[in-house]
């Protein structure tokens, strides 16, 4: 495994430039995402992606294939450390989410395929609406309802 760069556009709104996630060679120059981006918008888990050098570093520069994993960034109010955040983060992670913390306050779910993502959102909203955290959608990869 490696790391590879995501350069981070500006209108995200970010004050970082680029972040860096973990990939797995699977050959023929495509790699498997093996990190939940925090801040990069589009991608997610085992989504297998391109990488090519640019201005010397590893990049990711298109998604071959997409892995059905959709992502999720929490950021608290006031950290993850209230009992409700802790019910809220414990049922994610029940219904099989993974929770990456990239601080005290910013978190990133990693939501698989075959967990339901309907029922991850009401819980994300939730949370949102008991004023511990705020959320956004970086990327769904799952099939909605109505499709």
């Amino acid at each position: 495994m490696r790391k590879v760069r995501l350069r981070i556009p500006p209108e995200a709104g970010w004050q970082s430039e680029a972040e860096w996630v973990w990939v797995e060679d699977v050959g023929n120059g495509r790699f498997a995402l093996r990190g939940v981006p925090y801040y990069y918008y589009g991608l997610s888990f085992d989504d297998i992606v391109r990488v090519e050098l640019r201005d010397g570093l590893p990049e990711i520069v298109e998604v071959a294939t997409r892995g059905g994993h959709s992502t999720y960034r929490l950021i608290a109010k006031g950290g993850f450390e209230s009992e409700v955040a802790r019910k809220i983060l414990k049922a994610l992670t029940d219904l099989g989410c993974d929770v990456e913390r990239n601080t005290t306050s910013h978190l990133a779910i990693d939501v698989p395929p075959q967990t339901d993502v309907h029922a991850v959102y009401d819980l994300l909203e939730k949370g949102e609406q008991s004023g511990v955290f705020e959320f956004e959608e970086g990327h769904c990869g799952h099939s909605l309802r109505s499709e």
